[in-house]
């Protein structure tokens, strides 16, 4: 026997915290900021694939403010998965010494890739901007869209 119910409450699946605990969930997400609101917050160039997989969207981009700098998290979807791309200044995560060495080597593009599980994660240096784009797909689509990275218009 099946009953249909047409109107759910809204705490069905909210868990109970009782008052003074902390959740070690993440808070619901902040609003999502435009393209051009990112070169007002963010200290460095916004970058965005020209290229997408098949089916995924720009969801939602949002500053998280983080000591001693912050970042920018894009949030694209295909409506099941989802792939992050973060944002935040090179020189907080490449610092110049490291810049240095990689200009004596030719000063070549690169994209590094690290593998947990059944995650891709690429991390790459465009210019002023680090990037790192952590999703579950193929890595060559998670390759294809990381070396598409172009800067944002309106940023």
């Amino acid at each position: 026997q099946i009953d249909f119910v047409s109107d759910v409450p809204e705490s069905l699946f909210a868990v109970p915290m009782p008052q003074g605990s902390r959740s070690a969930l993440s808070a619901t997400r902040k609003q999502t900021i435009g393209l051009a609101d990112t070169k007002r917050i963010a200290p460095f160039p916004a970058v965005v694939p020209e290229y997408l997989p098949s089916g995924f969207i720009l969801e939602q981009i949002s500053w998280v403010e983080q000591t001693p700098a912050g970042f920018l998290h894009f949030l694209y979807s295909d409506g099941l998965r989802v792939i992050s791309l973060f944002e935040e200044s090179a020189e907080s995560v490449h610092p110049a010494s490291m810049a240095l060495q990689e200009s004596r080597a030719g000063g070549a593009d690169k994209i590094y890739s690290m593998h947990d599980g059944g995650l891709t994660i690429l991390h790459r240096h465009w210019g002023p901007t680090h990037t790192t784009l952590v999703g579950d797909l193929q890595s060559g689509e998670m390759i294809r869209m990381m070396s598409s990275l172009k800067p944002a218009d309106g940023a």
